[in-house]
């Protein structure tokens, strides 16, 4: 788990209560954290194509413009926090060495290319009204995108949810897919990425069928500096949470497990992508419980 700490304060946003608090109360229930054994050895072969030996280096997990935030050059500190407790300083977001080949490893550069400033554009969202619907129904409040392919979308955050769940990071040690679901993200990203911008682009309006699940992305409203987030992720059978920060996303595979709160922002089906958006009440309730229990497993 990474977070920022500002001297000896962390520093945190907020969302919406209505949102965030069945979250947290199912979060209670539901997360125990326990750790998977850590791979042993170099990885020989490339965990994406299955072909090519495995010959990048310092390949990051997280596409690091979901978390340079979290490494400014100024006095905030980063710690990575490990489950006995113990921590360390990094200096980069977290990288693993012989888990892709170096073309795989381009075929994820390319996607990521299409994907950050569409990122910034979505923290943008308020002059952003060409592209993003801003939607406010009661209580309930999200971002309705007009330009983000919702094939491509699948493919970026299975990118990530795939490399999470396949890394052997101790970060990310409690975050981990069943072999029937990864393999079926694994197949998906492997025969869509293409090697340019270009193929990749012209390839989407082909993909037919996709691994649909529950995805479920989340953001405060305003973009804090300095970050209030976590980068840190934790599965529980068919749910897994994943924080980037400045999102929050839900990735759950069985429709009984989804809970009516996150229901509402589920891209499964979708022919939009849906990003919901809260006003700064549970956010450091949430990052808090991460953190405590991150602290206190045992």
């Amino acid at each position: 788990m990474y977070l920022k700490v500002r001297k000896f304060d962390a520093a945190f946003i907020k969302l919406n209560q209505k949102i965030f608090m069945p979250i947290i109360k199912r979060l209670k229930q539901l997360f125990s954290f326990n750790r998977r054994p850590q791979p042993k050895g170099k990885i020989p072969i490339c965990r994406l194509c299955k072909v090519s030996v495995a010959d990048k280096k310092n390949s990051h997990i997280v596409p690091r413009f979901l978390t340079k935030s979290l490494f400014p050059e100024n006095i905030h500190k980063t710690l990575a926090i490990k489950g006995d407790g113990s921590s360390k300083e990094p200096q980069d977001t977290p990288k693993e060495d012989h888990l892709l080949c170096t073309a795989c490893e381009r075929r994820f550069e390319i996607l990521e290319t299409m994907y950050a400033p569409i990122i910034r554009q979505i923290h943008d969202y308020k002059v952003q009204s060409e592209k993003f619907e801003h939607i406010v129904e009661g209580q309930k409040e999200y971002l309705k995108s007009k330009i983000i392919n919702p094939v491509s979308f699948r493919l970026f955050i299975y990118s990530i949810i795939w490399r999470l769940s396949v890394c052997s990071n101790f970060e990310f040690e409690c975050m981990k897919l069943n072999a029937k679901i990864e393999e079926s993200l694994r197949g998906f990203l492997d025969q869509n990425l293409q090697d340019t911008k270009k193929s990749l682009v012209e390839h989407l309006p082909s993909i037919a069928t996709y691994p649909d699940y529950h995805l479920c992305l989340i953001k405060p409203k305003i973009k804090t500096n300095p970050p209030g987030g976590v980068l840190s992720a934790y599965s529980e059978k068919q749910t897994h949470l994943i924080m980037l920060v400045d999102f929050a996303l839900f990735f759950i595979t069985d429709d009984k497990s989804i809970i009516p709160a996150l229901a509402e922002f589920s891209n499964k089906g979708s022919r939009s992508v849906l990003i919901g958006l809260g006003d700064n009440e549970e956010w450091i309730k949430l990052n808090r419980l991460l953190v405590h229990k991150m602290l206190n497993k045992g």
